[in-house]
């Protein structure tokens, strides 16, 4: 680097002012230019070393692709019959209908059944 400023400022030794600026500042660029791309290729440098997969490949390999079992029988029992609701009459007042017990019990004896 100290050898390519110490090249330039012998370039510039002689020339008038305007001209040894613009010079000064189109070599300047040309330097941030080729710094700027040697950083981009150590950063692809070091992305391409360290993209690669984190598990050792012969790790990989013991491995086999299955679908998952699983074992249920501890969780199986006897189905349950569940009781069926009665079906429902279209007409409720037919449901209910007074009947007496006996003929010679009391107002209280008598009893609401459902038919």
């Amino acid at each position: 680097m100290s050898g390519l400023l110490g090249r330039l400022d012998r370039t510039l030794v002689g020339m008038p002012r305007a001209q040894q600026m613009v010079v000064a500042g189109e070599a300047l660029t040309q330097l941030v230019s080729a710094f700027a791309e040697r950083a981009e290729l150590m950063l692809l440098d070091w992305e391409e070393r360290y993209r690669g997969p984190l598990v050792d490949g012969a790790w990989l390999a013991g491995l086999e692709e299955r679908p998952p079992t699983f074992n249920l029988a501890a969780y199986e029992t006897e189905p349950v019959e569940l009781p069926r609701p009665r079906p429902r009459n279209p007409n409720p007042q037919e449901e209910l209908e007074l009947i007496p017990v006996a003929d010679s019990a009391s107002r209280e004896d008598r009893t609401l059944i459902k038919s």
